[in-house]
């Protein structure tokens, strides 16, 4: 699977959020948790993280169509990157998009560790980072009863 992650800026805040309130919608109506839900996020909040130094958006990109998109925070010295959000369009996905952009962006970045969080009850994306070797820290917080975050961890050698 050939993808490229073609770097978003503040022109794109508007397009970034369009196009992840597709993917999470299921996610906010079935949890209805409209405090972390990238879903129920606002063009400031995109903004703002956009104008972090330690951020960056990609825009996921397969045949020149933006398929998907995330965001990388690393924190100073780069030993610690985090991946908060990743998504793949609702119409895009299960085309390997996910796996091949997680590939990707460990040869862009050289962190000794990556971190990621993702609903402990959405088997289906937990599925997708174990497969791409992620590992459950066992650090799990409950936002709601019936809804709880899992921290994933993949360490490069």
């Amino acid at each position: 699977m050939k993808v490229e992650l073609v770097q978003a800026g503040l022109p794109d805040a508007q397009t970034i959020v369009d196009m992840q309130k597709k993917p999470f919608q299921k996610l906010l109506e079935t949890y209805r948790d409209y405090e972390t839900n990238p879903g129920a996020e606002d063009i400031q909040k995109i903004i703002a993280r956009m104008e972090q130094r330690e951020t960056q958006y990609y825009f996921i990109r397969h045949n020149q169509m933006n398929v998907g998109a995330l965001r990388v925070f690393c924190e100073e010295g780069g030993a610690l990157c985090r991946i908060s959000p990743l998504f793949i369009l609702p119409e895009e996905q299960n085309n390997g998009y996910a796996q091949a952009t997680l590939r990707l962006i460990e040869t862009m970045y050289r962190p000794h560790t990556w971190t990621l969080d993702t609903i402990l009850e959405e088997r289906r994306n937990c599925h997708v980072y174990e497969k791409a070797g992620c590992r459950k820290t066992g650090e799990v917080k409950t936002l709601k009863e019936g809804m709880h975050l899992v921290r994933y961890e993949k360490t490069i050698a």
